[in-house]
């Protein structure tokens, strides 16, 4: 699979930080959304492989509501990363796996965990998850 993807000056800021807490603001439809999927893309494409060359990553992707979740950020996501690549499994809880191989002979294995945290009570979804890292979008 191949991404044709150029960040924006904002965006490669964004990409080049190695802070482990980074946000990005801007404007409807500067590309925040993508910005953080291709950086999910490239810190799972950077991380270390394992004895079998498989280089794992387990990610939650995190919206106020299921229905905002639903009609914008799972939406962006399948723009960027298409179903027939990521099969998105809808139920108990929407997930997908993107299994890539990449040049040099290693794969990722990408896991995208999507959640809605609209009630308190609804944090401990994250509890043991053991995430690689978290995309909140729209986080406020």
């Amino acid at each position: 699979m191949k991404i044709k993807y150029i960040a924006s000056p904002t965006g490669a800021k964004f990409h080049a930080s190695n802070k482990i807490v980074r946000g990005f603001k801007g404007p409807v439809g500067n590309g925040k959304s993508v910005t953080c999927i291709t950086e999910m893309l490239r810190i799972s494409h950077a991380q270390e492989p394992n004895i079998d060359g498989i280089r794992k990553t387990r990610w939650a992707v995190i919206r106020n509501t299921n229905p905002e979740l639903r009609t914008t950020t799972l939406n962006t996501w399948k723009q960027w990363i298409p179903e027939i690549i990521a099969p998105i499994v809808m139920h108990p809880v929407i997930t997908t796996k993107l299994i890539q191989p990449i040049d040099d002979g290693t794969s990722i294995d990408m896991e995208v965990y999507f959640l809605a945290l609209d009630k308190p009570d609804d944090v401990k979804k994250l509890l043991s998850m053991e995430l690689t890292g978290v995309f909140i979008n729209e986080a406020r």
